[in-house]
């Protein structure tokens, strides 16, 4: 901190645009009235800075003379490097030479202008080297002369064209570039709503920038009453870079903090519709002197990052704070007066601070957007490799589902072996041993096998999800060989819906489940009658469910000493659960009844 005020103790301003090494011309106030200087001024330049307060207080003259041993054959220069706010060259009689207002430019409160006046050798001869100095002020009270030199060119180019590439060429690049940084603060804003920096970022550009605006109003007379307005934000801006400084330490302040701002950012607008120019520039500069003290220490009160890349950031912040504050002091004390001449350093170094602030914002979220894109990456990385499992696991799945339907495909084959084609078979073995074999029985039972094997076939390849069809195959193929067994058949599906669709296995074990209950009840039973019959019922939860029945009479009754199921029973079972329907199988005085209930939905 020390160092940012010797910094601004320093003549700053005639360091970067030095005046030539020439003696100056003394400029003799001419004018009878007295003006009053505001207490907190010592002195300005020459001592020439006023604050007019009435009218004829608007104006004031000045006279030059030129050294007689000056005035040579070749044409001198008059220079004035910085005056308050419209300055006229007159000769002694009153004939006009130059008016600063053809050049459209006035002075504002932290911005002068300055003058290069030709004076030709017959001129000068006519005047005896006597100019008059006329000095006016307008919307704002404030005049003032600084040091007059006269010179050939040779002597004052290098002076003139330094400070004219300040003013003239540096300043409205920074215009521009302010201008353009604040757009982009403001479509960051409008892209990224959710992240506070942000909007401390656009609260900072946009104040600085419209400050510079005034390189515009100086031209537009118009436009010079506003121009304490675009002066009083540069406090606003220096507030919001508080708020960015802590946000590049990751600890951004409460929103509340910012309403708070935008508050005083106002109050301090309308203020300045009432309060003079001095007022105005008092405030304005002890709001940034104010704010900036706290700015400048912060890098000392969080320490530096631990991180080399954030120490020379840092680093950068301090010095570029500091430089913000020296430049704050030296304009300071360029405007009481304490430093004679110079220019303005507060706006350059202001755009320095500003830029960096800047780079660092677009740096951190560019390394932001790194780390998003390093993550996004390793997504996709562990994405790959889960697909790449889900591949894997989806293979073997497919192997085992694979693997269990050849498994049930083979325990069906079985299941339908048994209950067809394997007990006609063992019959014709058991028949074809005896000594006396009955041709004529094992003709029978061959043709029997035969049937159930086209039964087999036929219930392999069902294509119609109908349960109607596929009993209507069932009975089509039990007809003969129960007719030829002296058995009658009565088959009442009547009371069955049409509309009863079942996949190919329920309609497969369905089919199976009746041929085995048919196959034990002629085995077993050896009946006169065996009755199907079919229907729908409601279950207990209300539900809709077939009901098929079949029972075999007039034949022997159920073993009772036979406990053991058998492979069939057991198979029937299977079927059964696979169904998710009930089996009931019920003993009669010369028969069986068998209850099948299934569900009507599947």
């Amino acid at each position: 901190m020390f160092l940012a005020v010797w910094l601004g103790l320093q003549p700053l301003g005639a360091w970067l645009a030095p005046v030539p090494a020439l003696p100056r011309i003394t400029a003799e106030t001419m004018d009878e009235v007295s003006y009053r200087g505001e207490w907190w001024i010592a002195s300005f330049l020459q001592g020439h800075r006023w604050q007019a307060d009435t009218e004829q207080q608007m104006s004031r003259r000045f006279r030059i003379r030129i050294p007689v041993d000056t005035a040579t054959d070749e044409t001198l220069h008059l220079w004035v490097p910085q005056f308050e706010q419209r300055l006229r060259v007159l000769t002694p009689e009153g004939h006009l030479i130059h008016d600063s207002i053809v050049s459209g430019f006035r002075g504002g409160p932290i911005r002068t202008a300055a003058v290069l006046v030709d004076l030709p050798p017959d001129l000068v001869t006519a005047t005896g080297g006597v100019f008059d100095l006329v000095v006016e002020v307008g919307l704002h009270r404030v005049g003032s002369l600084g040091p007059v030199f006269v010179a050939p060119w040779r002597d004052l180019s290098a002076a003139v064209l330094r400070q004219r590439l300040f003013e003239s060429t540096v300043r409205p690049a920074m215009l521009g570039a302010l201008l353009f940084l604040a757009v982009m603060s403001v479509g960051f804003v409008a892209l990224r709503p959710k992240d506070d920096i942000y909007y401390w970022l656009a609260g900072t550009m946009i104040p600085y920038a419209m400050t510079e605006l005034g390189l515009i109003t100086a031209y537009v007379p118009s436009l010079s009453q506003i121009d304490d307005q675009f002066f009083a934000v540069s406090g606003i801006g220096a507030l919001q870079v508080i708020g960015l400084l802590l946000g590049f330490k990751d600890r951004p302040p409460p929103r509340r903090i910012s309403i708070a701002l935008f508050l005083i950012y106002l109050g301090l607008l309308v203020a300045t519709f009432w309060l003079s120019q001095g007022v105005v520039v008092r405030v304005t500069l002890a709001m940034v002197l104010m704010m900036t003290l706290p700015g400048a220490v912060f890098l000392v009160s969080f320490g530096f990052e631990s991180q080399p890349g954030r120490r020379l950031r840092d680093a950068a912040l301090a010095v570029s704070l500091i430089m913000y504050f020296a430049g704050i002091v030296h304009d300071f004390l360029l405007k009481l007066g304490f430093h004679d001449q110079g220019i303005y350093v507060f706006r350059y170094v202001s755009f320095v601070l500003l830029v960096g602030i800047f780079a660092i914002v677009v740096k951190r979220q560019s390394g932001i957007a790194d780390e998003l894109d390093a993550s996004n990456e390793r997504l996709r990385l562990r994405l790959r490799e889960q697909e790449a499992e889900l591949a894997a696991y989806h293979h073997r799945e497919s192997e085992t589902l694979q693997a269990r339907a050849a498994e049930a495909e083979r325990e069906r084959i079985t299941a339908d072996l048994h209950d067809g084609m394997a007990g006609y078979l063992a019959t014709i073995v058991a028949l074809s041993e005896r000594d006396v074999s009955d041709g004529a029985e094992i003709s029978n039972l061959a043709k029997d096998a035969l049937t159930d094997l086209r039964f087999v076939i036929d219930a392999t390849s069902l294509s119609s999800p109908d349960l109607r069809l596929t009993l209507a195959i069932l009975r089509e193929r039990c007809l003969q060989p129960l007719d030829a067994l002296g058995i009658e058949l009565r088959w009442s599906m009547i009371e069955l819906p049409d509309d009863i669709r079942l996949s190919h296995e329920d309609n497969l074990h369905v089919l199976r489940i009746l041929q085995e209950a048919l196959n034990n009840a002629v085995r077993h039973g050896r009946p006169n009658v065996i009755e199907v019959t079919g229907r729908s019922v409601r279950g207990a939860r209300g539900d809709a469910q077939i009901e098929l029945i079949l029972e075999n009479r007039g034949g022997l009754a159920p073993d009772p000493d036979r406990d053991e199921a058998g492979h069939g029973t057991v198979n029937m079972a299977k079927r059964v659960a696979a169904l998710g329907g009930e089996l009931d199988l019920t003993p009669l005085a010369d028969g069986v009844r068998l209850r099948l209930i299934l569900p009507m939905q599947r």
